[in-house]
């Protein structure tokens, strides 16, 4: 008995983790510059570009890990997204924009926190059943 009420709370532990929400991090682009040049994340949170001025594409660096390219932003106001989980690794993700004067760059950094993965008997699927019932014989 002691073994289900085991299993029923690392599945309620997972559920709760699943849903929660990461911070949202804005970063304003205006005349040749982002406000916000270095931001630092967190698995989870996301990051939003917001065009005040001008009209730009905000894109990453062919050597960032995760790569993205927004639409052109106009008119001000204009917003892009990039989500970022524990599959995105550690990063630094750099970014830039186009138009750009050669000084419009900036890095998503992460916090020092924990990128592992929810495959908890190695078997290369993420949290399954067969993971609690892993974990649940290792607390016998």
């Amino acid at each position: 008995m002691g073994g289900l009420i085991f299993l029923l709370a690392c599945v309620l532990v997972v559920l709760a983790a699943g849903s929660a929400r990461g911070a949202v991090h804005t970063i304003e682009v205006m005349e040749w510059t982002f406000d916000l040049p270095n931001v630092t994340i967190s698995p989870g949170d996301t990051v939003r570009w917001v065009l005040l001025s001008g009209a730009f594409q905000v894109y990453s660096l062919p050597e960032s890990p995760k790569q993205w390219i927004s639409p052109v932003l106009e008119p001000p106001g204009s917003t892009f997204d990039v989500g970022f989980t524990h599959y995105d690794g550690p990063g630094p993700f750099p970014f830039t924009a186009e138009p750009n004067d050669g000084t419009m760059y900036g890095e998503i950094i992460t916090a020092n926190t924990c990128w592992a993965s929810g495959d908890i008997n190695n078997d290369g699927i993420e949290l399954t059943v067969a993971d609690l019932v892993y974990l649940n014989r290792l607390f016998r």
